[in-house]
């Protein structure tokens, strides 16, 4: 099974990001999806590894990707955390079975 490339993309949420990441490498794992979790500080470095499948970004940033953008602002308030989750593993399923 393909290994799929996560990225978090945030400002001053590190520890959000993280225990996001956390999250969602369980919840996967659980289902028998391969993850690599990357993060990046959007204050310091806009670059983003050659190789990511998927970005969730804490805020809007990217723009014009060739790959999936999802908004991860569920995770900073808490509210709607449980969806984004599933939404987030749905495209991980999509991704992998291209």
């Amino acid at each position: 099974m393909k290994e799929t490339n996560v990225t978090f993309a945030g400002g001053a949420c590190g520890i959000t990001m993280m225990r996001a990441g956390e999250k969602l490498a369980d919840l996967c794992a659980k289902q028998g999806l391969r993850i690599r979790l990357s993060y990046v500080d959007l204050w310091t470095s806009d670059y983003l590894q050659p190789n990511v499948d998927l970005v969730i970004e804490m805020f809007a940033y990217y723009k014009n990707l060739k790959v999936p953008i999802i908004s991860g602002r569920p995770f900073l308030s808490g509210r709607g955390e449980k969806e984004l989750l599933e939404q987030i593993v749905s495209k991980i399923r999509e991704i992998t079975l291209q």
